[in-house]
């Protein structure tokens, strides 16, 4: 499903057979803001999982795999109340002036407002942080803050 007809990229829910085309990419993310060793069967093994549970969106701009967001269904410790939390929300650095960011929120929100749960967008980076984070603040509520010790 594209989102206009004048748009060159196309917008869909990612399926099974996506998967090594997701962890590909998923790669590439690794590689730019990692900071932990990368576990391919762990990482195929949830991509596979949230693909099957729905909650994966990608997009593809002339063919090729360039941005997507995993989101899981859970809930915080304390209570039942579910929301969708991001694994990932990634655009390829050769994309990042598309708007295919905006497009991942827009329908991230959206399944928000169908199911009637929050989502929580997440930046666990320590590079570009700030950039990402107001992008973000545009569209969301600030919620908590991350801090990490012992990694360089």
């Amino acid at each position: 499903m594209s989102t206009s007809p004048q748009d060159s990229f196309k917008v869909r829910q990612a399926t099974l057979p996506d998967v090594q085309r997701v962890f590909t990419l998923l790669k590439v993310m690794h590689g730019e803001v990692g900071i932990f060793p990368l576990a391919e069967e762990k990482a195929v093994a949830r991509i596979a999982s949230i693909i099957e549970a729905g909650g994966c969106l990608v997009i593809e701009d002339g063919g090729e795999m360039v941005a997507s967001v995993g989101l899981e269904q859970n809930a915080a410790w304390y209570t039942e109340a579910q929301c969708y939390a991001d694994v990932w929300f990634y655009v390829h650095h050769d994309h990042r002036k598309s708007g295919h960011a905006k497009v991942l929120l827009w329908f991230s929100k959206q399944a928000s407002r169908m199911k009637q749960i929050p989502v929580v967008v997440s930046v666990g980076t320590t590079k570009d942080t700030l950039r990402k984070l107001r992008f973000f603040r545009k569209y969301m509520t600030p919620f908590g803050g991350s801090f990490i010790y012992g990694v360089q």
